[in-house]
């Protein structure tokens, strides 16, 4: 399936990216999730070998994790280029997909926590400071549309969905109405990785609790774009239908590798 290197979220991601899901993941997964942030910088702490090493085995627990969930997220998007080639989303096939990513993030947002209390187990009080601040200063990719605290996710326009399928009127105004009904999904993600910064530089600090906001927000957008997905396909041509199956099979959840041009708005 390719698509392995280097994300890797969700929030995948999960750019989530995570391009299908546009987060986590032109949220690449590994620049969306917060623990290899924190291991790249810590590199740049005075340490003993012992603890480079120690923070090299970290990177390695967290890249096969990475890619653990980009296979379930590439096994989800294969299915969903097969479904919108026939024009119809086989829902069994779908959710199993979508449970294999849940337990995907749950092993992922695990290894990320037991990363981050072994890094701040390491560490001590004045290199955790440092460790925050730094983390803090590299930032976070900011995903389409957020703004202040939130970022949210919205359905992607009429404008680009009726020109990349070369939309006619009569589908131009049910997918206007499609789209109406879909508001999207929100999250605080932005004032929750502030705390987390907090927390780490503390005595005290618990990174399962600390990262719970992750896992569930990138299983938010997922299962919202597959089901406006799954009301989109019926109302779309043979040929229209090939043209979103070629669009959806370009995205990739590897950040090494660009998606396609103008797919992420369909998405």
């Amino acid at each position: 399936m390719g698509c392995k290197n280097g994300v890797p979220l969700l929030v995948c991601a999960f750019g989530i990216y995570i391009a299908f899901l546009n987060i986590a993941c032109r949220t690449s997964l590994d620049r969306q999730m917060v623990a290899e942030t924190f291991v790249r910088n810590a590199r740049q702490l005075s340490l003993t070998t012992t603890q480079h090493d120690e923070i090299d085995a970290m990177s390695a627990e967290l890249d096969k994790s990475q890619s653990q969930l980009i296979d379930a997220l590439e096994a989800l998007k294969d299915e969903l280029v097969h479904g919108v080639k026939t024009g119809h989303l086989a829902a069994d096939r779908v959710r199993a997909d979508e449970a294999a990513i849940d337990a995907s993030l749950r092993a992922r947002h695990d290894i990320e926590a037991d990363v981050l209390n072994d890094l701040h187990a390491m560490l001590d009080v004045g290199r955790r400071q440092a460790l925050a601040d730094w983390v803090a200063a590299t930032g976070q990719p900011q995903p389409d549309g957020l703004g202040g605290d939130e970022w949210v996710w919205t359905p992607p326009s009429l404008y680009h969905l009726s020109g990349a399928l070369s939309l006619d009127d009569r589908q131009r105004e049910k997918v206007a109405a499609l789209l109406a009904k879909n508001t999207g999904a929100a999250s605080n993600a932005r004032t929750a990785r502030r705390a987390l910064l907090t927390a780490f530089a503390s005595t005290q600090f618990d990174a399962h609790a600390a990262l719970r906001f992750e896992a569930p927000d990138l299983g938010t957008v997922l299962r919202a774009r597959v089901a406006l997905l799954a009301q989109l396909l019926p109302l779309l041509r043979p040929d229209q239908r090939g043209k979103l199956a070629a669009l959806i099979e370009r995205l990739t959840h590897n950040d090494r590798t660009p998606a396609a041009e103008g797919s992420p708005a369909l998405l």
